[in-house]
C-alpha cells in the first residue's frame, strides 16, 4: 500500500542490500516497487567485507538508473568484537571509496554492548559478572580495538573527505573523544541515535547530525510515538540536523514469503517513523517529509557549510514548514 504523502520519503540508514539481489532486470523491477511504495532514496549501508560488493553492486545500478540508493561502506563494530577476519580491509575500503566519491563511510562506530553479549553468549562467565557494570580487563581490550578501527575509518574520512555514518552503544564517551581527536571535515550521522540530549547537544555543535528510527519508538504508544527519551532529544538539537531511517531488514529474524511483502514492509517502518516526527513537530506528513527530503539534500549533498546557520537550540515548529 502506497504511502499517502504527497513527497517521497527518505530513509537515511538501511542495509537492502541484504534483500536485493539479482540482475539488472530483476533490479529495476524492485526499485520500481520501492518507489511506488513512496520512497524516494535510500543510504545503503555495508557493514564489512562481506557484503560491501553487494552494497557495490547497488550502487552501480543506482548510477545508471536514477540514483535511489546512496553507498556507504565500512567496517562495523560488531565485525571488529565478533572476529571477523579483518586482513587487508583499509586497502578494500579505500579502493570502494575511491570509486564510489559519492559513498559515505560507515556503518562503523564503538558499541560496548555487544561486545558484553559477545562474551556472555559465548560462555565466559566473567563477562556477566561485568555486564551491568560495563568493566572487566577484556571488554576494554576489545573496546579499545573497535577504536583503533574507528580510528583508521576517521582518517580516511578526513583524507578522502567524506562523512561518516555512525553506529554508538553504551560508548558515547569514547566517541566524543575520538571524533574531537579526528574531526570528519563533512561531519557525521550518528544513526539510530541512543544518547542523552546533553550529549546530543555536543555532538550538534562537532558537526553532528542525527537519524531516528524504529527503535526511537514508544513500545507503549498505539500508535506512532518517538519514546520520551528521543523527545526529548528532539528538543534539544536542531531540527535541521534530523533524519529518518527504518535499519531495513535489520534485527529481522525472518521475512515474507514474497518481495511486494518484504519491501511493504520497509515502507511501513519508513512512513511510521515519519509520522511520529510529523507528530513531535506539530506538521503534517507532506510537510514533514519536505523538511527531512531538505535536511537530506544538505548533508549528502552539502548544499550549506556543516554548522552555518544552526543555533544550539531547534527552531519553533513553524519555521521549518
Amino acid at each position: 500500500m502506497r504511502p499517502h504523502a504527497t513527497v517521497p520519503l527518505f530513509d537515511a540508514h538501511c542495509h537492502l542490500q541484504e534483500v536485493m539481489s539479482g540482475g539488472e532486470e530483476e533490479l529495476d523491477a524492485r526499485v520500481c516497487e520501492i518507489r511506488r511504495q513512496g520512497c524516494g532514496g535510500c543510504v545503503v549501508n555495508g557493514t564489512g567485507p562481506e557484503d560491501w560488493g553487494h552494497v557495490a553492486s547497488l550502487a552501480r545500478f543506482s548510477r545508471a538508473h536514477g540514483g535511489m540508493f546512496r553507498p556507504a561502506f565500512g567496517l562495523h563494530p560488531w565485525q571488529v568484537s565478533g572476529g571477523t577476519p579483518l586482513e587487508g580491509w583499509v586497502e578494500r575500503l579505500r579502493a570502494l571509496l575511491e570509486e564510489f566519491p559519492e559513498a559515505a563511510i560507515g556503518e562503523a562506530g564503538l558499541d560496548k554492548a555487544h561486545i558484553l553479549r559477545h562474551r556472555i553468549q559465548h560462555g565466559e562467565d566473567a563477562a556477566r559478572a561485568v555486564f551491568h557494570s560495563g568493566g572487566g580487563d577484556g571488554v576494554s581490550r576489545l573496546l579499545g580495538r573497535e577504536r583503533e578501527v574507528l580510528a583508521e575509518q576517521l582518517r580516511l574520512a578526513r583524507e578522502l573527505g567524506r562523512v561518516v555514518v555512525l553506529h554508538c552503544v553504551r560508548a558515547f564517551g569514547t566517541l566524543e573523544t575520538l571524533l574531537r581527536e579526528l574531526p570528519p571535515p563533512r561531519g557525521f550521522l550518528l544513526h539510530g541515535y541512543s544518547g542523552s540530549p546533553e550529549q546530543a547537544r555536543g555532538f550538534a555543535r562537532m558537526g553532528g547530525w542525527f537519524s531516528f528510527g524504529p527503535r526511537n519508538l514508544s513500545a507503549t504508544a498505539g500508535h506512532a510515538e518517538f519514546s520520551p527519551k528521543t523527545a526529548a532529544v528532539l528538543r534539544a538539537i536542531p531540527v535541521g540536523r534530523v533524519l529518518l531511517e527504518t535499519d531495513f531488514p535489520s534485527g529481522r529474524a525472518a521475512f515474507p514469503a514474497s518481495l511486494p511483502e518484504l519491501l511493504a514492509g520497509h515502507a511501513h517502518e519508513l512512513r511510521r517513523v515519519h509520522e511520529a516526527a510529523a507528530r513531535h513537530f506539530g506538521l503534517s506528513l507532506p510537510v514533514l517529509g519536505a523538511r527531512i527530503h531538505e535536511n537530506h539534500r544538505e548533508l549528502w549533498e552539502g548544499m550549506r557549510r556543516l554548522g552555518a546557520g544552526s543555533s544550539d537550540q531547534p527552531p519553533e515548529p513553524e519555521a521549518v514548514q
